[in-house]
């Protein structure tokens, strides 16, 4: 192994935990709906009322649906989280300890 690229390691287990969490990214309020093994990345619905136009599987507009967010849950690199999901995480370190 290259000593210049270690990777970090995500333990899917406890991604898979956080499905079901409401987090704030930017302005809006979002429902962690899944966790995707391949990137490993974390996937978002938006809780607004909005909805947007989803395509079938041909790309043609096929229905209405609410608003998703992919999250990819390392860097570019791989060597470190995701920028982008440090404020997930504080929220959602947040209001575990409120449930308490």
């Amino acid at each position: 192994m290259d000593a210049h690229r270690i990777m970090f390691n995500v333990d899917l287990g406890d991604l898979q935990g956080l499905v079901g969490q409401r987090v704030r990214c930017g302005e809006r309020v979002y429902t962690i709906i899944d966790v995707l093994e391949e990137g490993p990345a974390i996937v978002m619905e938006s809780e607004s009322h909005y909805t947007v136009i989803r395509e079938n599987q041909h790309g043609d507009p096929s229905r209405r649906g609410r608003d998703t967010l992919t999250l990819p849950v390392l860097s570019t690199d791989g060597r470190s989280l995701n920028p982008l999901l440090n404020d997930l995480a504080t929220l959602i370190s947040f209001q575990d300890r409120s449930a308490r």
